[in-house]
């Protein structure tokens, strides 16, 4: 729904939405942005002059891929290809036969440890090995939207389990090759990976909801490796940059770039991950070109609307 609103906002002010189009490249002349290059189905190649550009793909692929290399300072190209990216996760869907919403089950998330030392994951996940026994993270979308017919068939409750995952390739038993030809999905390697790790997962889910395994009649996995195919992420991490003290605050990037007319927003930005960090990042790039006054705007539009609704509930 909320990409759904701002789609209509867009198109409401005569904007165009091009859905599985591909930048290859943003622009610059003389340190200014002029446009972008881009490929889609329905229209084919094409140039897009522009005199500024917004940017919410993967940080690394901004600045590294879609600009040519005398784009940027000498530092800048430096420091973005140090940065250190988010763990990447591993997510399975599940069809839990079980009607979570007739048993007034609560609507909330589970964060499932099996023990209180969870250092050791990240660093089993960062030399590329599967944690024996993971930390999950539990969302149950039939829960959060009630009303929607399309999550599930009736009686089965629509569940998502997730956890840290390795996202070098060999991990998941595939070259990096195979990856870059998309071969890799139905590698014999590549399915016996996601299967065991998927069991992981449910065995862990397994403390909250003990009957998972036995009644779940649909399952599938999102990989490291699905989230760089479907958003070009970096190391198929989903929150960008790391969040750690050399990486947070001033240390992250701003909206503003060198390159006159191009602006960042996104998970990697000072303002951080999450579906805030990433909203408000977008505000204050489109304040940045709009002018300030858009910040004061939003907000008090917005503190407006929540206190209308809270008196009407009254």
């Amino acid at each position: 729904m909320i990409s759904d609103h701002l789609a209509a906002s867009v198109e409401r002010h005569g904007g165009k939405i091009l859905l599985m189009a591909r930048v290859d490249r943003i622009v610059v002349e003389e340190g200014r942005v002029k446009g972008i290059e881009l490929e889609s189905k329905q229209i084919g190649r094409c140039f897009v002059r522009a005199p500024a550009v917004i940017s919410n793909a993967d940080l690394k692929h901004t600045l590294l891929d879609m600009l040519a290399a005398d784009d940027l300072e000498a530092e800048t190209t430096s420091r973005t290809e140090a940065y250190e990216m988010a763990p990447a996760l591993g997510m399975v869907y599940l069809g839990y036969q079980r009607d979570l919403r007739a048993e007034h089950h609560p609507r909330t998330n589970y964060w499932v440890y099996p023990d209180y030392d969870y250092e050791p994951q990240y660093r089993e996940v960062a030399a590329g090995r599967f944690p024996a026994d993971p930390f999950a993270y539990i969302s149950i979308a039939s829960l959060k939207d009630p009303t929607n017919p399309r999550l599930a068939p009736e009686g089965v409750t629509n569940l998502q389990v997730m956890s840290l995952a390795p996202h070098q390739p060999e991990a998941w038993g595939v070259t990096a090759e195979a990856v870059t030809t998309g071969s890799y999905r139905k590698d014999d390697q590549y399915l016996q990976a996601k299967g065991e790790y998927t069991e992981r997962l449910i065995q862990s889910a397994s403390r909250v909801f003990s009957d998972l395994g036995e009644k779940t009649v649909f399952q599938e996995l999102a990989t490291p490796l699905t989230h760089s195919r479907y958003t070009r992420s970096t190391s198929g991490t989903s929150y960008g940059i790391a969040a750690t003290p050399q990486q947070f605050l001033r240390r992250r990037p701003g909206i503003r770039t060198e390159v006159e007319g191009l602006y960042l927003c996104g998970a990697s930005t000072r303002m951080g991950h999450g579906i805030g960090g990433v909203t408000l990042s977008g505000l204050f790039a489109a304040a940045a070109i709009a002018g300030r006054g858009l910040v004061k705007e939003t907000f008090e539009n917005t503190y407006s609307m929540v206190s209308s609704s809270t008196s009407s509930s009254a």
